[in-house]
């Protein structure tokens, strides 16, 4: 029998969220405002469009198109290499011993893993800052420090510091990839960023194994009422996801990506 308190403790913080409040709020006004007939069905189909980008369950609909079927059990494999993408720390709060991560750290530790269990030879990691102005701070040489610290072989990492998006990520790492002739390789990246990966990785001439990681969407498991409201989780997942898609569309468009 669940308890009282623990229902108010789920219901709460939905009614109290900003998106489903602001949703509340327009819609209120919508209703009490004097609107001329296509001014009331912009009015409402902007409504329409809010809800469908800040409702989880639309935007989780969506976003598992874009990351595809979850890969539980990978084929034990053996690479020359191991390319983890950056983009998972915060390195305005970080040093090289003490690393702030963001979402994606799965990504660093999946590649770490393949180490341990000598699936492959190196792990190379790819990413500098994606800051629009240069730093001089690189999440590749961070993520090396971090690496070692928990017992991976300095010699087995090889970093390139400089990219700063997906195209130049491929670019680069090809070129480091060449010089140690490194042939046979694994990509990991989150799965929502795995089509745009693969397909920069394509465009430079290299066909890596992809393994994704750092799910965003878990299948649905039941139906909670939680879902169909608008929330501030909802509206970001949604944010993300076109984010991403216009990504794989322009690079697509200007021949940065193959899909």
């Amino acid at each position: 029998m669940l308890s009282m308190f623990f229902i108010v403790s789920k219901i709460v913080p939905v009614v109290i969220d900003p998106v489903f409040v602001l949703f509340c709020i327009f819609i209120w006004m919508g209703l009490r405002c004097s609107l001329s007939g296509r001014d009331r069905f912009f009015f409402f189909l902007s409504i329409i469009f809010f809800y469908c980008a800040s409702a989880a369950a639309v935007s989780d609909s969506l976003f598992a198109r874009l990351e595809g079927n979850r890969t539980v059990n990978q084929q034990q494999r053996h690479f020359d290499a191991a390319v983890v993408l950056t983009g998972m720390v915060e390195l305005k709060l970080s040093q090289e011993n003490s690393v702030e991560f963001e979402c994606g750290v799965d990504r660093i530790l999946k590649g770490m893993d393949m180490v341990r269990q000598n699936q492959t030879d190196y792990l190379v990691i790819s990413g500098g800052s994606g800051e629009l102005i240069r730093s001089g701070r690189s999440e590749a040489r961070v993520l090396k420090a971090f690496a070692i610290r928990f017992g991976i072989p300095g010699n087995r990492i090889l970093i390139e510091p400089n990219s700063r998006n997906t195209r130049e990520n491929a670019l680069m790492t090809k070129s480091l990839l060449e010089r140690y002739n490194l042939k046979k390789i694994a990509l990991i990246t989150s799965a929502f960023h795995m089509p745009r990966a693969m397909g920069c990785f394509r465009a430079v001439g290299l066909f890596p194994e992809p393994i994704p990681v750092d799910y965003q969407v878990a299948p649905p498991e039941g139906t909670d009422f939680r879902e169909y409201l608008p929330s501030v989780e909802g509206l970001g997942l949604f944010g993300l996801l076109v984010h991403e898609l216009s990504g794989i569309v322009t690079y697509g468009l200007l021949g940065y990506a193959v899909y």
